[in-house]
């Protein structure tokens, strides 16, 4: 898309598609354009009530490997029917259509879409911009996202070993690649038979934690043939029939959640759990406030002796048996309940992560005390009473373990390495042009995570650690 021209065009060819292929959007929403957000949903001067379904999507306008040119021929092994091998498949089934060009029956849909989505695993061998923002983010949580070589070999190898087979001369890695992007970024499962797949019109509602609209579908279809209702494939016969089936049970509805104000873009959300860097490895974006963001850890990372898990194992078991102890983390400043090992996006320390941080101090204590005193006299230091000043040393120790976990995680973000000491980060963000996008959008990346080790850090030196034994 070149000129406002070609964007006119390109929105009304679509629009033209999603009529040929019965695709409906309600009439108080429009499709438009604009830089920042692509090709994009917005209302126009009416408002819309909640629980309005705002499109009817025909299960047949669906790109997937069961719908498109190469259905026939696609391998249909489990390895490709979830997680990256379905990516891949699907990549390898839109690449192939977009080679077909007009002939393809999704070719006023496909227009539509950008050439691809600047994911970071397509930083490593780009322009200058492109590489110094990869470097920034090794050692990050979006490094962990996106597992950039081995993704980066994971597409080469099934392009050499399956795409090949199937594409058309003129074909590249390159474009394959490019196709990856489009669906690691805007593609959904929507039910048991075309599993993960490109929904027309469904990708033009952006994301946001705060969404207007959801998709909802009916999941448990015939995963042979996608019938809602009884079908030859079933193994016994079903209670339901045909009869009196709703014309819309052949289609996914795009249905609002909340009241949509007039004049306003309208968002649906791509998960409600993501964080940014699970956005931006996945999306190629982020938001200025995400609440979902957090530093994680690995049992393997954290543990290396086999004697350590045991007594974690142990000691988790027995504090999450007792129905108090929720309850207590959740009054505690500094730690929060989760099942992970993580620190949030307020500098709070999840429970596994506080609990392996004090039985870190344990192993070398004559008489380790039970966690669970320990919380509480950790409790009473946060709200200021004076507690068992016997275990304030556990406390202590515990808070020197967080400390020093923060300090060696914030270490492990490369870059910060190649700085002076007395560096900000924040001017050398602000000192970059306009036309470093991606170095920009990863900068901004890297302070969000260093602010968390930051605040994690000053919470348990202000709060424990002025308690020494």
């Amino acid at each position: 898309m070149n000129s406002d021209k070609d964007k006119v065009n390109v929105i009304a060819d679509f629009q033209r598609w999603c009529s040929q292929n019965d695709i409906s959007l309600d009439n108080r929403l429009e499709i438009t354009y604009n830089p920042d957000s692509g090709i994009h949903i917005r209302t126009k001067s009416q408002s819309i009530p909640a629980s309005t379904t705002v499109s009817y999507i025909p299960k047949r306008a669906v790109l997937s490997t069961k719908s498109c040119s190469l259905a026939d021929k696609l391998p249909q092994d489990t390895e490709y029917t979830h997680g990256l091998g379905a990516q891949l498949m699907l990549a390898l089934a839109l690449y192939n259509e977009q080679l077909r060009g007009s002939n393809s029956r999704w070719y006023g849909y496909l227009q539509s879409l950008p050439d691809f989505v600047d994911l970071p695993m397509l930083w490593q061998d780009g322009c200058e911009d492109a590489k110094e923002a990869a470097h920034w983010l090794v050692g990050t949580e979006v490094e962990k996202e996106m597992a950039v070589s081995a993704l980066s070999a994971r597409i080469r190898t099934f392009y050499e070993d399956i795409s090949r087979r199937f594409l058309p001369q003129g074909a590249s890695l390159a474009s394959y690649t490019k196709a990856f992007t489009l669906v690691s970024s805007r593609a959904f499962i929507v039910d048991a038979y075309h599993g993960l797949s490109m929904v027309p019109i469904a990708d033009a509602f952006n994301h946001s934690q705060d969404n207007h609209v959801h998709i909802e579908t009916d999941f448990d279809v015939c995963p042979s043939c996608g019938a809602l209702y009884e079908c030859p494939h079933d193994d016994e016969p079903k209670h339901e029939t045909h009869v009196g089936q709703h014309h819309y049970d052949s289609c996914y509805e795009m249905v609002a959640n909340i009241p949509i104000p007039p004049h306003s873009e309208v968002f649906n959300t791509y998960g409600e759990t993501l964080s940014n860097a699970a956005l931006l490895a996945r999306y190629g974006f982020v938001l200025d406030v995400n609440e979902n963001d957090c530093i994680t850890w690995s049992m393997e990372e954290l543990i290396d002796e086999a004697d350590l898990a045991a007594s974690f194992r142990l000691a988790i078991q027995e504090l999450e048996s007792d129905t108090s102890f929720r309850t207590r983390c959740e009054s505690s400043n500094l730690i929060y309940y989760s099942n992970s090992f993580t620190v949030d996006g307020d500098g709070k320390v999840s429970h596994p992560l506080w609990l392996l941080c004090s039985l870190t101090y344990q192993r070398h204590a004559p008489s380790p005390p039970p966690p669970m005193s320990v919380l509480d006299v950790q409790l009473a230091c946060e709200a200021g009473v004076d507690g068992d000043a016997s275990l304030t040393p556990a406390i202590s120790a515990t808070a020197s373990a967080v400390s020093t976990l923060c300090c060696t995680r914030k270490a492990k973000i490369k870059k910060l390495s190649d700085l002076a000491p007395d560096a900000d980060i924040g001017e050398i963000l602000d000192g970059l042009s306009e036309d470093r996008p991606r170095t920009r959008l990863a900068i901004s990346y890297v302070l969000t995570e260093i602010s968390i080790l930051e605040c994690c850090l000053a919470s348990w030196s202000e709060l424990v650690l002025p308690h020494p034994s």
